[in-house]
């Protein structure tokens, strides 16, 4: 195992994860990259100096307390350290100001150039550990822009997973951040349109990508044969390095937290709550 932190591979395999808030997009990503070949995009691959040097919270206008702080609750999410294209908060964006999905892809998926793509990676690539063959890149959002990010590394280099949570579950999860601020998504039936909205669009784009894989949060998170079942695929989409050994991928402890609250929101709701 330890080889694979040793050099620096000749190439890169990317694995980008997507999914609403949410819906365990940060759980999924966390168990990928305990793989031994996989590096995340993470603060803790520059320097306190290199960090204070390019303070990327200010990339996209946020506070270095904001930005610190969502990298310590769900991992460096890779739109806020880039201008390659346009920072998005899909749900409060259509929450607050009405815009629409098809919108915020479009113009997303405008920015493509040579340019951006050059831009793109030289902008991510501090954030990675280049000694490890796999690339791991978490963005909610990925779920809507997986065309650019493909266009952007290369379809025979690029991978993605996205992750579902059901949606009434997924809905009354979400229900507490709306608030007298927000006018388009108050209901839960509004809620429950927007997740059909977005995943129609996740739909309509798998068959233009090379490798993508889609897991059921409520699976993954109460049983490791989902996790089982995704590492199989990604070691036959070669993935993962064919030598990497079989203890390091095998069982792990996979938290049943999401299960409990899904349960949880659905009683309450069922009560009246």
């Amino acid at each position: 195992i330890s080889r694979y932190r040793n050099a620096q591979p000749q190439e890169h395999k990317f694995v980008f994860v997507g999914g609403l808030q949410r819906s365990a997009t940060t759980l999924l990503a966390d168990l990928i990259q305990r793989l031994p070949c996989v590096s995340s995009l993470s603060l803790d691959n520059v320097s306190a100096e290199e960090l204070a040097r390019r303070e990327p919270w200010k990339l996209n206008g946020f506070t270095e307390d904001y930005f610190l702080n969502v990298h310590r609750t769900g991992g460096l999410e890779g739109k806020f350290v880039q201008t390659a294209y346009p920072y998005h908060n899909l749900i409060r964006e259509t929450n607050q100001e009405g815009i629409r999905v098809e919108a915020i892809r479009r113009k997303v998926s405008s920015q493509l150039s040579a340019q951006t793509r050059a831009q793109l990676r030289q902008q991510w690539t501090p954030y990675w550990n280049l000694t490890h063959p796999v690339l791991l890149e978490k963005t909610p959002e990925n779920i809507l822009w997986s065309s650019y990010l493909q266009g952007a590394f290369g379809s025979t280099d690029t991978s993605f997973i996205f992750v579902l949570r059901h949606p009434l579950t997924w809905a009354l999860a979400v229900r507490k951040w709306v608030s007298d601020r927000h006018r388009y998504l108050l209901s839960t039936r509004d809620l429950v349109a927007f997740w059909l909205t977005v995943h129609q669009h996740m739909l309509n784009d798998l068959d233009t990508l090379s490798n993508a894989q889609i897991v059921h949060a409520e699976a993954l998170a109460s049983s490791t044969a989902t996790w089982r079942k995704l590492v199989t695929w990604m070691e036959k989409a070669r993935i993962l390095p064919p030598d990497l050994p079989s203890a390091a991928k095998g069982d792990i402890a996979v938290p049943y937290g999401l299960s409990a609250s899904s349960f949880g929101y659905v009683m309450c709701w069922l009560c009246g709550g």
